[in-house]
């Protein structure tokens, strides 16, 4: 996993991604498609980054491409904190969902990807 920052992801360029790079650039984790999906899938990451850099942006974030036993894949990030503690899990399935991970892994938020970063530029900094 190449961990990257909010601040990082943020800065990343839609024309800058390619299907040899993507999971680079972006900190992908871990996927099970293809690598030019990343590319697709990571510009819904950044553009979600740029919302919320200005509060979170020296926060570690890694981007995952889960696929669950059942049902279709979907897309997720992780805000950690410099302890590589896991703080919010922010997942896009069937609509965006933010889970606080401290907290017994409880949905705290879920609708629009402009609703995930209004509610996250509002929560606590990790420490």
């Amino acid at each position: 996993m190449s961990q990257v920052t909010v601040a990082q992801l943020s800065a990343v360029n839609k024309d800058m991604l390619t299907a040899d790079n993507a999971y680079k650039l972006c900190g992908w984790y871990d996927w099970f498609c293809t690598n030019n999906a990343l590319v697709r899938r990571s510009t819904k990451f950044v553009n979600l980054a740029k919302r919320i850099k200005d509060r979170w942006g020296s926060t570690g974030i890694f981007l995952k491409n889960n696929c669950p036993c059942v049902g279709n894949t979907y897309d997720s990030f992780v805000l950690q904190n410099s302890n590589g503690d896991n703080h919010f899990w922010v997942e896009n399935r069937d609509g965006w969902r933010v889970i606080d991970v401290p907290n017994n892994c409880t949905t705290v938020f879920e609708g629009t990807a402009r609703g995930v970063a209004d509610f996250l530029n509002k929560q606590e900094l990790p420490k």
